[in-house]
């Protein structure tokens, strides 16, 4: 008898006999072949079994490494991938970071058209918020105006820095 308990325990396979004839799984009979496919299939169904935040929180996080390493098609790709779960999500947290964090990359790319329409989708969502992270916010309005710097908006980027300086943007978790 083999016992087979994916994550949760939401995918428990038993085999509980294996002949010629087939193999019974769970209960059932059914073929070899059936049986293998099942159990080469226990990675996807974990995978599955992830909350939609949590396969957010795994795709942001593998964006984050491929950014941190320098790896910035990488890091697009998966904050791409990111932004779209964090829209299917319905919360502002996941959907501004994601767009912060892909204008990051677009930043880095030199696409300032794209950066910008990230960074500023992701101010609009924190401007939304009844509370804010201001550590987040921060960093957010920081990159934003380093962006303006770099295309010769000065005025721009002082006055995204006003943000952060007055006291309504000055709010905490």
């Amino acid at each position: 008898m083999l016992g087979i308990d994916a994550p949760e325990g939401k995918y428990r396979i038993v085999i509980c006999a294996c002949n010629d004839a087939g193999v019974v799984v769970n209960g059932r009979k059914t073929c070899i072949f059936a049986a293998l496919c099942l159990l080469l299939a226990l990675p996807s169904l974990a995978q599955n079994n992830l909350s939609a935040r949590e396969q957010w929180a795994q795709t942001h996080e593998s964006g984050q490494r491929a950014l941190e390493s320098g790896n910035l098609d990488q890091a697009e790709s998966s904050f791409k991938t990111a932004l779209s779960q964090a829209r299917g999500l319905g919360y502002a947290g996941p959907l501004a970071t994601s767009l912060h964090h892909l204008g990051k990359v677009y930043y880095l790319k030199k696409q300032y058209p794209d950066a910008e329409a990230n960074f500023k989708e992701a101010l609009e969502i924190y401007d939304e918020q009844p509370r804010r992270n201001s550590t987040v916010l921060m960093q957010l309005v920081k990159d934003y105006a380093k962006l303006l710097r770099e295309t010769g908006r000065e005025a721009e980027a002082f006055e995204q820095e006003a943000r952060i300086k007055s006291p309504e943007h000055r709010t905490v978790n």
